[in-house]
């Protein structure tokens, strides 16, 4: 559609004001009759959200354009009584809940070794049974390590005490479309939101909200058009079908050659002395610094030296995120850029995960 009205001959009196006529912006455009509306898609976008759904194993898909936040505002805003919410959540979700005036109680998130766990089916029980008023669970799973919740068996035993489950699943949503894969949340919860752009490879602050429930999708809608703005990008629209499209055709090869590359990395790395954690996600790289004596921030501040930018770091571990669009040559240069580290001395004082997480 975008393509079609971009190579017409049409005359734009209409938004936005640069009219096509920006080198690489004439896909942005606005709502015309034949562009359909994300707060009302009958059109091309109900078709993308549909063909996105089937790909993943759900029945409703829901774009995004302002990131997962908005799924998680979305899915707070459907708390009745009370959430329960884990001590490590993203400062969205509190957010979400307080501005919905939604109560929530918070559980204490397990550490092993400086690396937060996901949480069990054994502690969500108990949280539950000891707050009878709460209604609603949200569990994050993957967490920043790339460890899943058992959400199979949660949302089993939820299910049966007419608790809703919803799940932070920003970082996994790659998952599903690969074997090598853990399988996508949408399989295991009453609804959950993906960030698109972390992992699948659509533009930053593209997301979707996924739901196999026919009226918890139309109270989602509701509250996303209560808080996602009127005039969406249609640009970061089409980037989440693309990147779903670039997925499923080209994933399998893709994550098997990638497999591969990260075997021979860890390998390679712990020959020279960094121990790489194994975890869910096998594309998700957590290294733990200490194993040569480092601060990792400050390794993350001297790769960084060397033209090298992970995701993150705590004092123990760096954390480098990878994507079907990495390869060899990838993890050869962070292998080599981590065998010119030598006794690192300053330590970076930015740190997006402290900003956004509570604990």
């Amino acid at each position: 559609m975008l393509s079609t009205y971009s190579k017409s001959t049409a005359t734009r009196l209409h938004m936005p004001g640069h009219k096509g006529k920006v080198e690489g912006w004439c896909n942005d455009v606005t709502e015309l009759s034949f562009t359909d509306d994300l707060r009302n898609p009958q059109g091309v976008i109900a078709a993308s959200q549909a063909l996105y759904a089937s790909k993943v194993g759900a029945r409703f898909c829901h774009y995004l354009v302002n990131g997962s936040t908005a799924g998680l505002f979305a899915m707070a805003s459907c708390v009745k009584g009370c959430a329960l919410v884990e001590s490590t959540c993203h400062v969205s979700l509190t957010n979400g809940l307080r501005l919905f005036g939604k109560d929530f109680v918070v559980v204490d998130t397990d550490e092993q070794e400086g690396v937060s766990q996901p949480l069990t089916l054994q502690k969500l029980q108990q949280s539950v049974l000891d707050n009878p008023k709460v209604d609603a669970v949200f569990v994050t799973s993957p967490n920043y390590f790339g460890q899943v919740a058992d959400l199979k068996q949660m949302h089993k035993w939820l299910k049966k005490r007419g608790v809703r489950l919803f799940v932070d699943s920003a970082h996994g949503a790659h998952f599903g479309f690969s074997p090598l894969l853990p399988p996508n949340a949408c399989n295991w919860c009453d609804a959950t939101v993906q960030s698109t752009h972390k992992t699948l490879g659509a533009l930053t602050q593209t997301a979707v909200l996924l739901t196999n429930d026919d009226k918890l999708s139309r109270q989602l809608k509701e509250a996303l058009n209560q808080i996602t703005t009127t005039s969406p990008s249609f640009v970061l629209l089409a980037s989440i079908e693309h990147a779903m499209d670039h997925l499923s055709r080209q994933a399998k090869a893709s994550y098997a050659s990638l497999h591969k590359e990260v075997a021979r990395f860890v390998a390679n790395a712990n020959k020279a002395g960094w121990q790489v954690l194994a975890n869910d996600d096998f594309t998700r790289l957590v290294i733990d610094c200490h194993s040569k004596g480092y601060n990792a921030k400050a390794v993350y501040k001297a790769l960084e030296q060397q033209g090298v930018f992970c995701e993150f770091a705590t004092d123990r571990y760096l954390v480098a995120i990878l994507s079907a669009y990495d390869d060899g040559m990838t993890l050869d240069v962070l292998y080599t850029a981590l065998t010119q580290i030598h006794r690192p001395k300053t330590l970076s004082e930015f740190n997006y995960v402290e900003r956004c997480f509570e604990n």
